[in-house]
């Protein structure tokens, strides 16, 4: 009789102490991956970037030609920048489509131009040759960001560097305004100002916001942009 309740008593302790070990392992594990998923350090990629570049275009004040700008939200629906970080000091990078954005624009002009002969191709040349001229003479006002555009795909590649992080009071400072060709702006400011946003994580998800003040138009415009970790091919041998 003994012996029977022994081997139950050894059998309830065996399986407690897997159980045990089996908690510790997964807690063990699990902090393991909330570790590796809260470093900063690696790539993030935007997501569903297009509500930012509603919400920027948004605050912005149009004129009737500039309006048409809203077209590029529908062209850049699935445009996703990055945050490559790296020691405490980020770039935000990102490559622009613009067949669509243009060819958008090109329908907007046919409705007001309904007499132009110009065909939907020549006028998105036409029109990329401009924007390559505008981003030369932005460029050569900022110290930081530079832009290369790529007549064959009519992209344009762009890149913020020196961007620095404060993990001490969870700030992401930019020496100027993350934008997209400056016409999409993670500001109401001018985009050659520096600029701090707050900075959070949760799991793999890293997000930026800013509360930006327009004392002229007095607007008080708020930004949220939600980045995801791209996995490291490292993180998965």
């Amino acid at each position: 009789m003994f012996k029977k309740y022994m081997k139950a008593f050894l059998i309830a302790c065996c399986s407690l102490f897997v159980l045990t070990g089996c908690g510790n392992n997964s807690n063990s594990n699990s902090s393991s991956s909330t570790a590796k998923t809260s470093t900063l350090d690696g790539k993030w990629e935007a997501v569903d970037f297009r509500s930012s570049v509603e919400r920027s275009l948004g605050y912005q004040d149009f004129d009737e030609e500039k309006a048409t700008r809203l077209s590029y939200s529908d062209g850049w629906k699935d445009l996703a920048p990055t945050l490559n970080i790296s020691n405490n000091k980020v770039e935000f990078e990102y490559t622009a489509p613009m067949r669509t954005c243009l060819g958008n624009f090109y329908d907007y002009y046919l409705k007001k131009y309904s007499a132009s002969t110009i065909s939907k191709d020549g006028f998105i040349k036409a029109r990329f040759r401009k924007l390559k001229t505008d981003l030369a003479t932005y460029q050569s006002h900022m110290k930081y960001t530079t832009y290369d555009s790529n007549d064959n795909d009519y992209t344009v590649h762009s890149l913020l560097r020196n961007g620095k992080i404060d993990t001490k009071n969870h700030t992401i400072t930019f020496p100027e305004t993350p934008n997209i060709l400056q016409l999409v702006v993670l500001s109401i400011a001018d985009v050659k100002n520096e600029k701090t946003y707050n900075y959070s994580i949760e799991g793999d998800i890293l997000t930026l916001t800013l509360e930006s003040r327009d004392e002229v138009n007095d607007v008080t415009a708020y930004f949220k942009v939600k980045f995801k970790k791209v996995p490291d091919t490292k993180d998965k041998e």
